[in-house]
C-alpha cells in the first residue's frame, strides 16, 4: 500500500454509493479497517473510491485515512479476521473502554498476543485490545481455509431478525446478499458483494422436478445452498432476479421478510409458490462435515 492513492476506513462499516449523495443507491458496505482506493474529490464531503474488488462509489471523505500502517501485513505479526457478528475494540486489555464496535469479516493487524486477547494497529496509529473469541488468527499473508456448509450457515444465522438494510452487511443492518459475502469470507470462500455477481459464484444446481408434480422438492436444495428469486408479481418464465434467501435447513430459508423491514427465516415446502420463482441455485461449500 505505498501508493499514495490508498486510504483506510476507519468506521465501523460506511455505505458505498452511487452518487455523492445519501439519498443516492447504496451499492454496498466497506468495513473498518480496509483499504480502498482514493480516485478523487466530490462535493459535499463526499470522495469516489474503488474496493479491492473493483467496486467504484463514493462515500464520505471522513471516514477515511490516508495513514496505511494498520493493513501493511510484512510489519505485523498476526492477522485476525472477526468471526462474531461483532466484536468490540477497547482502549485497555481489562476493564478497557469502548474505541471501535467492529463487524464480522473486519480484517485487523496484531503484534502482541497475551492470555485472551490482542492488540491491534487502527487506522491513524493507534492501537487497542480486542478478545480471542470470536477472532480467526493467521499469519499475515495467510488466507482462510475452506471449510463445510455447517459452517457458513451458523455464520448466516447470527444476522436473523437484523434490521433490512439495502445491500448492508453488518449487524447493525444487514442484507441477504451481505450476510451472504462477509459469512462466505470468514468461511474461506471469496465471493462479490453484489447479488447480480453472487448469483454466478461456486456451482449451479439444477434439481430433477418430482416425476408426479413436475415441482422442485425442498430435499434437493442443500443447507448452504444460495437460492436466487425471481418477484412474486413477476410473469410466468420471467428469469431476472428480484431477492435471494440461504437454505440453512431443510424447508428454511434466511431472506428479506414481505415488509422488508429485517431479515429473517421463513419456511417452505416442496410445491411452494417460491419453487416456482427459483431463477437458479448456487453451491458455494460443501456439504461434507470438516
Amino acid at each position: 500500500y505505498a501508493d499514495e492513492s490508498y486510504r483506510v476506513v476507519n468506521e465501523s462499516a460506511i455505505a458505498l454509493m452511487t452518487e455523492p449523495d445519501p439519498a443516492s443507491i447504496r451499492i454496498a458496505e466497506v468495513l473498518f479497517n480496509e483499504p480502498v482506493t482514493y480516485v478523487s474529490g466530490a462535493k459535499d464531503g463526499y470522495c469516489k473510491i474503488r474496493t479491492t474488488d473493483g467496486l467504484t462509489g463514493f462515500v464520505k471523505e471522513s471516514s477515511l485515512i490516508a495513514d496505511t500502517a494498520s493493513v501493511e501485513p510484512d510489519v505485523h505479526q498476526y492477522k485476525l479476521i472477526v468471526s462474531d457478528s461483532s466484536k468490540n475494540i477497547m482502549t485497555h486489555a481489562s476493564n478497557g473502554t469502548l474505541i471501535k464496535k467492529v463487524m464480522m469479516n473486519t480484517v485487523l493487524y496484531a503484534d502482541i498476543k497475551r492470555e485472551g486477547v490482542y492488540q491491534v494497529a487502527l487506522p491513524g496509529g493507534d492501537s487497542g485490545w480486542i478478545g480471542s473469541s470470536g477472532v480467526i488468527e493467521l499469519s499475515p499473508r495467510a488466507v482462510n481455509e475452506v471449510v463445510s456448509s455447517r459452517y457458513f450457515v451458523s455464520s448466516v444465522l447470527t444476522f436473523v431478525n437484523s434490521k433490512y438494510i439495502e445491500n448492508g452487511m453488518s449487524i447493525d443492518g444487514a442484507s441477504v446478499n451481505g450476510v451472504v459475502y462477509v459469512s462466505a469470507e470468514v468461511n474461506g470462500i471469496k465471493i462479490p458483494r453484489t447479488m447480480e455477481e453472487q448469483a454466478k459464484a461456486g456451482t449451479e444446481i439444477i434439481p430433477e422436478p418430482d416425476a408426479v408434480t413436475g415441482k422442485i422438492t425442498v430435499e434437493q436444495i442443500l443447507p448452504g445452498d444460495i437460492i436466487f428469486l425471481s418477484s412474486p408479481k413477476a410473469n410466468s418464465g420471467d428469469k431476472e432476479i428480484y431477492e435471494m434467501a440461504v437454505c440453512t435447513d431443510t424447508g428454511t430459508l434466511f431472506m428479506i421478510s414481505p415488509s422488508r423491514t429485517t431479515v429473517r427465516l421463513r419456511n417452505f415446502s416442496s410445491g411452494d409458490a417460491i419453487c416456482d420463482r427459483i431463477v437458479t441455485i448456487r453451491r458455494l461449500f460443501s456439504s461434507k462435515v470438516m
